[in-house]
């Protein structure tokens, strides 16, 4: 047992997984700053992705390595750490493992097929944020079997672990971690991270959340807009907290001349259009020969516009440069950010460019974009899949410093209102008042 976690209060924040993105990375955030604040802190997640974010204080480790000469398997290189709700996957066969029994050296984990990951659930931080795992192998017992095996698997979760909170993101989850912790009387506060659509894309799973959300204790979310589109029965149930910024993004803005380059960061996925950034950029090219289109992140999508940008002739003028850790002191100098999404919550990487002063252009994507940009105050806010617009836009910051620079100043004032003591202590006020 370790004594240092004795009478804690202690909070389980349940997702899908670390993998890179805005809601994993808020998470990651606030389970640092509670467990900095004396908390007992787990993190639940259904399984462990292959690029995750770090939790500098996990008291996880993640034994890169090989296994084969116990398993057979391949040998592997990963960033995170894992053990398997109250199951260890060993050679795709599945044994009794106890969750919390912390005196496990290390465990096997199946990611994916043929893949395994060597994790000690203890061998970090002493004291540090837990981490346990909820996923399942569902192999040729039907959705129904499947479902119920998932909703006993994390019920057991909660039974053991015995939190006095649980705060869950993102769509499937928040339902589950209120169905399933309902009659063991510990408080849910769900958080929709993005427009309700897209976690909730169809019929039936708008009716199940409209039907299980009255249940939690509290609902989070990130923009007064997102909550005027919930019914009154659910709005007394509405805090708006939004999302606060990384500590690495504040800093005074740039004022010297600015490189030629515009620049994009996320997820490159459809939802996120990147097409749309291209395709504006191809219309600008020939006019202005020096600048050059710089995308940061990975996702789905990166190979089909890899060739989609070599089939127009701009590899030599659009880069996509991955996943990069130091994404604000590459980006700070830049022309220009550019966001074309479709649909977003409270982008992150729109008020980290904001923050850093960068000029900034954004399609309509939330569901009151002015509450974080106002057009040709503090950025400029385009139609959604608009390219003419896209175009005009990126030709404005081009031919007017001045007017970039304005913008870019005007929008770096964001960082006085997501700062992280600000926005961290509301989350804090907010959890307290409901545990008592």
């Amino acid at each position: 047992m370790n004594y240092s976690k004795i009478n804690k209060k202690h909070i389980a924040m349940y997702i899908g997984s670390l993998q890179k993105g805005g809601a994993e990375r808020v998470m990651v955030n606030l389970a640092e700053y509670f467990w900095s604040r004396g908390y007992h802190v787990t993190l639940v997640t259904t399984y462990i992705a292959s690029t995750e974010y770090e939790v500098p204080h996990a008291a996880w480790k993640v034994i890169n390595g090989s296994p084969d000469d116990e398993q057979g398997s391949e040998s592997f290189n990963t960033g995170s750490s894992n053990s398997i709700g109250n199951k260890e996957i060993i050679d795709k066969k599945i044994v009794d493992k106890d969750i919390v029994n912390k005196n496990i050296e290390n465990a096997v984990i199946v990611d994916k097929p043929g893949q395994f990951q060597k994790v000690d659930l203890c061998g970090g931080l002493e004291g540090g944020i837990d981490r346990v795992f909820t996923a399942i192998d569902d192999t040729g017992i039907g959705r129904a079997k499947a479902f119920a095996l998932r909703f006993k698997t994390l019920q057991n979760v909660w039974r053991q672990i015995k939190p006095d909170l649980i705060l869950s993101f993102i769509g499937k989850n928040n339902m589950m971690a209120i169905m399933t912790a309902r009659h063991l009387h510990i408080p849910v506060v769900v958080s929709v991270r993005a427009k309700f659509e897209m976690e909730y894309p169809s019929r039936s799973m708008m009716m199940a959340m409209k039907y299980t959300f009255p249940k939690a204790a509290g609902i989070v979310l990130q923009s007064r807009g997102a909550a005027l589109q919930l019914p009154d029965r659910l709005k007394k149930k509405v805090t708006v907290l939004p999302n606060s910024i990384n500590p690495v993004f504040i800093r005074k803005p740039y004022q010297g001349d600015r490189d030629k380059t515009i620049v994009t960061v996320g997820r490159i996925d459809e939802n996120k259009n990147h097409k749309l950034i291209i395709d504006s950029f191809a219309s600008i090219r020939d006019e202005n020969p020096d600048y050059k289109l710089l995308i940061y992140g990975d996702g789905p999508d990166r190979v089909k516009l890899i060739s989609y940008v070599a089939d127009k002739g701009l590899s030599d003028k659009i880069m996509f440069e991955g996943s990069v850790p130091d994404v604000a002191d590459r980006i700070e100098r830049a022309g220009m950010f550019v966001l074309a999404s479709d649909m977003e919550g409270m982008p992150n990487a729109l008020i980290e460019a904001m923050s850093l002063g960068l000029p900034c252009i954004t399609t309509d994507c939330m569901y009151d974009t002015s509450e974080l940009i106002q057009d040709d105050i503090n950025g400029i806010v385009i139609p959604k899949g608009d390219i003419a617009s896209m175009t005009r836009a990126m030709k404005k910051l081009i031919d007017d410093n001045e007017y970039a620079r304005r913008l870019g100043n005007k929008a770096s004032e964001i960082q006085n209102e997501v700062a992280p003591d600000v926005i961290n202590r509301k989350w804090e006020d907010y959890f307290v008042s409901i545990m008592k």
